[in-house]
């Protein structure tokens, strides 16, 4: 799924993502934006671990982990709600998303990051 903005908060105290395969811990919070049709602009925001795939004559891949019914806090919410997406309305979502993200990860969710 293609979104519109997608961040990644480095949650303190957690390893970095350049960890070795074994070692996958939930360390990151996710946070994008994207439009459902029918509903509006939304933002889902959940916890996820990141890590590095090595492997001999090939790229280093940085990999995403997370688990369906994680008890970990998230969110998803309506920001913009619509029946079509419209640039005025996108941009609307965008702006929203910006300046909201880090006080709903802080203050709502609980998350201790690092900026």
């Amino acid at each position: 799924m293609a979104y519109i903005r997608e961040n990644n908060y480095h949650i303190k105290g957690t390893p970095k993502e350049n960890e070795i395969f074994k070692s996958c811990t939930d360390n990151y919070v996710n946070a994008a934006l994207g439009y459902d049709k029918g509903k509006g602009y939304y933002w889902r925001i959940s916890r996820n671990g990141r890590y590095t795939m090595r492997g001999e004559g090939f790229n280093d891949t940085v990999m995403c982990s997370f688990r369906l019914g994680d008890p970990s806090p998230s969110l998803y919410e309506i920001l913009v709600p619509c029946n079509r997406a419209g640039k005025a309305r996108e941009r609307e979502a965008i702006e929203l998303f910006e300046s909201n993200v880090i006080t709903a990860i802080t203050h709502r969710l609980g998350y201790d990051i690092e900026l």
